[in-house]
């Protein structure tokens, strides 16, 4: 079901798949920032214009290597969290 609400909401919301894409994208690549980012990806969902400044924080992150394993677990958490907050605004 959960997943089923992730879809519906992305066929119901125009302009929010790349969007979204990317912030998957940078939760998996990120290193060290997590908690930093979450917050910026929360805005992310709600302000626009944003885009171009996080994706070039995105890249820089991907540049940086030797906290991968670490960071994939936070990974996970913040994916899950994020998926919350989507379901709740579409509520």
């Amino acid at each position: 079901m959960k997943n089923s609400i992730q879809n519906q909401q992305m066929k119901n919301q125009a302009g929010m798949n790349m969007q979204n894409s990317a912030q998957n994208q940078q939760m998996q690549n990120q290193a060290g920032m997590n908690m930093q980012n979450s917050a910026q990806n929360q805005q992310m969902q709600n302000q626009a214009g944003m885009d171009m400044q996080n994706s070039a924080q995105n890249q820089q992150m991907q540049n940086q290597a030797g906290m991968n394993m670490q960071n994939s677990v936070q990974n996970n958490k913040m994916k899950n969290s994020m998926q919350n907050q989507q379901q709740n605004n579409m509520q």
